[in-house]
């Protein structure tokens, strides 16, 4: 169970991560873009909200079995995307 959770915590912070991708690419920073600062603040923190919880779990699977395959995708994944994101709150704080 701890599995699926791990699962579906760390491909939705993905696609989270994708779609404020999306919106940071998608132009030119104007009025008449749908998602501003506060939009986009919302999604990168959500990103990271989700990230977190699905990553510790995925450690907790792994330490637990030893041979999951699930887990062990889990736990890339998870700190692939953790990396990303705190790779960019770094550069936001040097910059």
């Amino acid at each position: 169970m701890k599995n699926v959770i791990s699962s579906v915590l760390v491909l939705a912070a993905w696609a989270v991560t994708l779609y404020l991708a999306n919106n940071l690419f998608a132009g030119n920073f104007d009025g008449s873009m749908s998602c501003q600062t506060d939009c986009r603040k919302t999604l990168y923190w959500s990103a990271i909200g989700l990230a977190l919880p699905g990553t510790l779990l995925a450690i907790v699977n792994v330490m637990q079995f030893r041979d999951s395959l699930l887990a062990k995708a889990n736990l890339l994944l998870g700190f692939g995307l953790n990396s990303i994101l705190f790779g960019i709150m770094v550069i936001a704080a040097l910059g």
